[in-house]
């Protein structure tokens, strides 16, 4: 821009010049070269809108670019969902297995505890593949999803780099061709200093004085029209590129929120596939009682038959012996030795229907935990519950996010419509300024029409005299001279403000990108945060001492994973603070306090 301006008044220097030392030059010459400058330009006008268009193409790719990698990554997530649902449905079966595992009392209770046996092991092997397959898939879709948002980080940062560049470049061509015109707004000062003094001294003007007033007249039209131009192409410029700018934060910022919830889903799974092996570890403990509870009866039976055979051995003796006192002693020892056999058989047989009572209670406490932990919650497992509220929480802090960020931009709206109302009244000052130049102009133009007229008289008269009946007095108003300083000064004032006005939105923009970086920096922390693994309820699985118990360590338990933890301060300032469910997503540090506590 600024080569192209500094040519245009190099050329009409030379113009000017010419016009001083060849005083036959026509105005059909001068109209020509003009024609020919706004061709120029009009070329020049029409590569820089090629230029836009290009500009806007690569918007475009990228943008569709974009949008591929989003379907991308909503398929992928419905992968992941199917899968879960498929785990799911897995886990229902397995459990409608277990409840199956309880049968009738008809059965002898040895074959019962090993057919139970064999049926809890073969389960557990299947839920131990089964938890292995669904953590391995859980973990390699987390790294995707990680990997791919911060490669949409890194391309949007990049655009907006590109974008920085561009603007940043169009201010420095606007400062070079500021300086430029201030420089050829001097020169014609001077011009015009020189001029007031030659009309002082009262020397008379010719015809070629009066051209070169023309030409400088045009020129300053010319200059004002093109500034004009260039800062109305300017600023629909910097629109353009702001109006790009807010529609891909607004993209980014929902690819952000998508990701988020997509990232809250799994860790909920995570969360469920951690409680399942939970309840996996107490199941297996479970088992282990019963191996006992068996090898008691097995104990028991291996004493009841050594009571039966000291009860035939002692009848031998009774039927051998004869005397009658030997008879009445061996008969008070087998009658006392079966009393006692019969109580300890109904003690063991107290025993271990207490156990197996204890056994059956502690089932039902699990599956009470899976399906609701008796309270009014439906029976589609805990997973579904702990879902909605860390979803719940999450949305919580979204919209709240998204309220600051609508507030932001209301502000920012409301500056660039008090800026722009500002731009249009400094638009309509300049164009009445123009009407005034066009006005003297006129006259201008008027007074030359006369002293032609007289030229042509004057020439009809006396053809030996010509070169000095072509010298005629004319004076220019100092009035008019004056107007023309005072425009061209106004001129360059108005381009100084709106300068001003673009640089200082530019700066806003800058925070606002800042501020969306730190943003996105943040979810990319939150998203990298680990699961709070729930390890109280492991000690109120092997405690077993009845059923009251071990619903007051789970209680412990859960509240103790519920814990508060103090968060940093970068997070604090930006984002809402959630709930105790969704801290044991998004606080790695009170999950090593409640293992510590463990």
């Amino acid at each position: 821009m600024s080569e192209q301006i500094s040519d245009e008044y190099d050329s009409s220097d030379g113009d000017i010049n010419e016009s001083f030392t060849n005083e036959d030059v026509s105005l059909d010459d001068l109209l020509r070269a003009k024609l020919d400058r706004i061709e120029d330009l009009e070329q020049e006008i029409s590569e820089k809108d090629a230029e836009v268009a290009k500009m806007r193409q690569q918007v475009v790719e990228v943008e569709v670019k974009r949008k591929h990698q989003v379907y991308s990554l909503r398929l992928e997530c419905d992968t992941c969902r199917r899968e879960k649902d498929a785990t799911e449905e897995r886990l229902a079966e397995v459990y409608k297995d277990m409840e199956l595992l309880v049968e009738p009392e008809n059965k002898s209770p040895d074959s019962e505890l090993e057919e139970a046996k064999e049926k809890f092991q073969h389960a557990l092997s299947i839920k131990d593949s089964q938890m292995q397959m669904v953590r391995t898939s859980y973990d390699e879709i987390i790294k995707t999803l990680k990997e791919e948002i911060v490669e949409i980080t890194e391309a949007g940062s990049q655009q907006e780099l590109v974008l920085i560049n561009q603007l940043e470049n169009l201010d420095k061509e606007k400062s070079e061709a500021e300086e430029y015109l201030m420089q050829k707004v001097e020169e014609k000062e001077e011009a015009m200093e020189s001029l007031r003094r030659r009309s002082r001294d009262g020397r008379s003007m010719c015809s070629g004085d009066v051209e070169e007033l023309e030409n400088e007249l045009s020129a300053l039209l010319l200059d004002k029209t093109n500034l004009q131009e260039e800062l109305a192409l300017e600023q629909e410029k910097s629109n353009e590129a702001i109006r790009i700018l807010e529609q891909s934060n607004t993209m980014l910022e929902e690819k952000v929120q998508v990701l988020a919830v997509d990232l809250a889903v799994l860790r909920a799974g995570v969360e469920g596939v951690q409680s399942t092996s939970m309840t996996i570890t107490q199941e297996e403990d479970i088992g282990t009682f019963i191996d006992r509870v068996a090898e008691i009866r097995k104990q028991t039976e291996s004493s009841v038959d050594k009571l039966s055979k000291i009860i035939h051995s002692a009848k031998a003796s009774m039927e051998l012996e004869d005397s009658e006192v030997e008879i009445g002693d061996d008969a008070e020892m087998v009658l006392s030795t079966s009393e006692a056999a019969a109580l300890v058989h109904d003690q063991v047989n107290l025993s271990l229907r207490l156990i197996e009572l204890q056994l059956q209670n502690r089932l039902k406490l699990l599956r009470n935990e899976k399906y609701g932990s008796g309270d009014n919650i439906p029976k589609d497992t805990i997973l579904v519950y702990k879902m909605d509220r860390v979803s719940d929480d999450m949305k919580l802090a979204i919209a709240k996010a998204e309220q600051s960020f609508s507030e932001q931009m209301q502000q920012l709206e409301e500056q660039a419509l008090h800026e722009m109302k500002r731009a249009t009244k400094e638009l309509e000052h300049s164009s009445e300024s123009i009407k005034q130049l066009e006005n003297e102009n006129a006259a201008l133009r008027q007074e030359i029409n006369d002293c032609k007229d007289t030229r042509l008289a004057s020439d009809q008269q006396s053809h030996s005299d010509e070169r000095a009946s072509e010298v005629e007095t004319l004076c220019v108003n100092k009035h008019t001279i004056d107007q023309l300083e005072m425009e061209t000064l106004r001129v360059v004032a108005v381009v100084r403000i709106k300068n001003e006005a673009i640089k200082t939105l530019s700066d806003e923009l800058s925070k606002y990108k800042i501020r969306d970086k730190e943003l996105q920096a943040q979810l990319n922390r939150v998203s990298a945060f680990p699961t709070s693994p729930v390890a109280n309820s492991k000690t109120s699985s092997r405690t077993g001492k009845s059923r009251t118990s071990s619903r007051f360590s789970v209680r412990e338990g859960r509240k103790e994973n519920t814990t508060p933890t103090k968060s940093s301060p970068r997070s604090a300032s930006n984002i809402t603070p959630l709930r105790p469910s969704s801290r044991e997503v998004f606080a790695p540090h009170s999950a090593k306090r409640n293992k510590k506590t463990v």
